[in-house]
């Protein structure tokens, strides 16, 4: 059976409705209309109905000349002009009463067209193929051209740098049909965005501005389109009323700290205090709610500010150290304050106790590991990991050969790297000869890496058998996966201040400590105590940790 736009089940508008009375992933997932929304395990965005919207049925006699064209290779283009004919037929269908209303003939002809001179078909047109789906399916990114021949694409999943870049048009963004036009003070800031929109969307977009009021405009209304999907901006006139976290990021908690450090990166502070300014109360409390969620505390204030209600999210001090393992600026102005004040020293009000372990200890109790945190775990296929990404600090070591080879991969200078790293070019040179990169560099790097490199943190450190990790002047082999064997043997240690300590009262402390020495690969500890900065994270990190239960 024939379909036509107007009935199209893929198309997520019921009528032709102008922008902003678009269904977004908001609404669909806010209606349960969430057949077609990606959710836990996001296999692919709905690029189709994003891309295309019913109004654009009717909005221009020229309708072929405004659509998106999807590039085709030369198996998709043999097989079209093999079903030209069927094409046609299901064309004449699919387009009646739009304005390009043409008989079969005419489209059989535009179809060979397309195939053999052009290599390029119009997408609402590809879509009538049995096998369309395929390219958005197989691959993260999907080729297109407008109708005057220029070059894009757009991501058919949601990645960390898309949630950043959501956050920063969140935070200080602006979308007309066309455009997506960000604003700065920093022109390094502006190049990086540049750098980043490139990177997902292949378009170079442009940098106009003096002193210190700088401006970014991305031109193609299909990253328009895709950006008021996900996030329900509007297009065109206010966007305070509309602003918020979208639904589509919220069951992610890596999606969720980009995000909101593209939106801190755009209209927060690194100062005096870590702290998020808006004119929206929704947008303050939904970051409320992610901090509380990490049990980080906050205080939020209103005033007037330009002649409208402004809202304050400021968050507490002492919370310096948790605030730096979960935000991820870019920003290489407010990246290097973010970096200034949360190692600033924490003043800590006597006999107050912000630590629930420093309590228990203040107590003379005895801290205990007694299972795996399961919050800290992350699933990828069949396999459970410890997340590293939450320790972004630690170093991971012999990555020097991996690094080397990307960079000759991408045909890149080491300043090219470092200008994208947002690191001094001498940087560079140390990663690829003797020393470590932290996790959160690495994490930068993967979307890089060829296609046989895994783009997930852990399985791409599982794959390359990268398990030495570094913090300060330690070093030690850490498990990339939970085990029994793992659980017991840190059963029997016991949490301190700044170090692990074997529990006095086993009798067979000799055999940890050589337990201990193996499984980490590092020195045997002398006495009870333990000191290793790289073990000490992990296992305060990926344990739950509570008083003794032993009588």
């Amino acid at each position: 059976m024939f379909i036509n736009w107007r009935t199209d089940s893929l198309l997520f508008d019921s009528e032709s409705t102008p922008p902003n009375r678009w269904e977004t992933a908001n609404s669909l997932i806010k209606t349960d209309k969430i057949t077609q929304i990606p959710q836990i395990d996001f296999p692919t965005l709905p690029l189709y109905p994003i891309m295309i919207r019913k109004i654009d049925f009717l909005s221009s006699d020229r309708l072929l000349q405004t659509l998106p064209y999807i590039s085709l290779n030369t198996t998709w283009s043999g097989l079209l002009r093999k079903q030209s004919l069927n094409l046609a037929e299901r064309c004449k269908h699919y387009f009646a009463d739009s304005t390009a209303d043409h008989s079969i003939r005419t489209w059989q002809k535009k179809v060979i067209k397309y195939c053999e001179q052009q290599h390029r078909i119009p997408l609402p047109i590809f879509r009538l193929l049995d096998a369309w789906e395929q390219p958005f399916q197989t691959y993260n990114q999907v080729a297109f051209q407008s109708a005057r021949g220029e070059s894009f694409h757009l991501p058919t999943k949601i990645t960390n740098d898309l949630a950043y870049f959501l956050g920063v048009v969140i935070g200080d963004g602006h979308l007309t049909c066309y455009n997506i036009q960000l604003v700065d003070f920093s022109p390094n800031h502006m190049l990086m965005i540049q750098s980043l929109a490139h990177q997902l969307f292949g378009i170079q977009g442009k940098i106009s501005g003096e002193e210190n009021i700088w401006t970014f405009h991305l031109n193609n209304k299909w990253a328009v389109r895709l950006v008021n999907f996900l996030t329900d901006q509007p297009i065109g006139g206010q966007k305070y009323d509309s602003l918020k976290e979208p639904f589509i990021l919220k069951h992610d908690k890596h999606f969720r700290r980009h995000f909101w450090s593209g939106v801190l990166d755009a209209d927060g502070s690194y100062k005096r205090y870590i702290g998020l300014t808006s004119k929206t109360q929704v947008l303050i409390e939904d970051f409320g709610s992610f901090l509380q969620e990490q049990d980080i505390s906050f205080k939020i204030r209103s005033g007037q500010k330009y002649g409208r209600e402004s809202f304050d999210l400021l968050i507490h001090p002492l919370f310096k150290r948790e605030v730096s393992q979960l935000l991820i600026p870019r920003h290489p102005v407010k990246k290097q304050e973010f970096q200034t004040y949360t190692a600033g020293k924490i003043y800590r009000p006597r006999k107050k106790y912000s630590d629930e372990f420093a309590l228990l200890q203040q107590e003379n109790q005895e801290l205990r590991f007694h299972t795996f945190n399961i919050k800290q775990m992350v699933s990828d296929g069949s396999q459970t990991f410890f997340d590293f990404s939450v320790l972004p600090t630690l170093g991971v070591l012999q990555c020097q050969d991996l690094l080397k080879a990307l960079r000759i991969h991408l045909s890149w200078t080491q300043r090219q790297l470092a200008d994208y790293l947002l690191i001094p070019e001498k940087m560079i040179t140390s990663y690829e000869r003797t020393s470590d990169i932290t996790i959160q560099l690495l994490e930068k790097l993967l979307p890089f890496f060829p296609e046989s490199q895994p783009k997930s943190l852990m399985l791409f450190l599982k794959q390359n058998d990268l398990i030495t990790f570094r913090s300060r002047k330690t070093v030690a082999m850490l498990p990339l996966q939970p085990s029994n064997e793992l659980l017991k043997l840190l059963q029997q240690l016991e949490l301190r201040r700044d170090y692990l300590l074997i529990n006095p009262k086993n009798g067979h402390k000799d055999q940890v400590r050589g337990k201990l020495s193996n499984y980490f690969s590092i020195p045997k500890p002398v006495g009870y105590k333990l000191s290793n900065s790289v073990v000490y994270q992990f296992a305060r990190t990926f344990y739950q940790i509570g008083a003794s239960t032993e009588d």
